[in-house]
């Protein structure tokens, strides 16, 4: 689509029209029939899918690995991935949650956190604290190196043991604006100058 701002700047964006995968499958598990797990089960409930649909909607710009799992009772429990860390977050068919968060893998994992009667608010905030989680790793992982990089700046006044007075004062100050280099940042052997 393009849009015009004021008379000259035309701007143009992308609307990204796809379905978001979590919630076509919470749109499939509310279609889900009576008896859908061998006989058993009720598809997850009003309330439940309601507020799934709220915590999704307040997550879903952290564009984290989701998945969501119907209960037999009409439960419904939304799942947060982040490398070997997850939040699980449950729904009653009541709407009721708990929020528990997990580390490991498989049958091979430990509860870090569980958090009975919890609100949709409590929810979103394990699910940005594993979002949080994941960027300082990547963002630490990124910024190890061999070689590392300081600020160095460097004078060629050194300063005198003879306090200045007077007019000595000033032309001392002169003196050492002129003769000030600036500022160099040094990596490895080569250095750079910072602008």
């Amino acid at each position: 689509m393009k849009y015009t701002v004021g008379h000259f700047q035309p701007f143009s964006f992308a609307l990204d029209l796809s379905p978001n995968p979590l919630l076509a499958k919470l749109k499939e598990l509310a279609d889900l029939p009576d008896g859908w797990r061998f006989g058993e089960g009720v598809p997850p409930q009003p309330p439940a899918l309601d507020t799934a649909r709220e915590i999704y909607r307040q997550l879903a710009y952290l564009r984290l690995k989701a998945d969501a799992f119907p209960g037999v009772d009409g439960a419904l429990t939304l799942v947060f991935y982040a490398d070997e860390r997850c939040v699980e977050v449950q729904i009653s068919r009541n709407g009721e949650i708990s929020v528990c968060v997990e580390e490991g893998e498989g049958f091979d994992f430990q509860e870090i956190e569980d958090i009975e009667n919890a609100s949709i608010d409590n929810a979103v905030k394990e699910v940005r604290l594993l979002a949080q989680r994941l960027d300082r790793w990547h963002l630490s992982d990124s910024f190890i190196h061999e070689n590392t990089t300081k600020i160095q700046s460097a004078s060629a006044v050194h300063a005198s043991p003879t306090p200045a007075t007077g007019q000595e004062y000033r032309l001392w100050m002169l003196n050492a604006f002129e003769n000030t280099l600036r500022p160099y940042a040094n990596t490895s052997n080569t250095i750079i100058p910072v602008l």
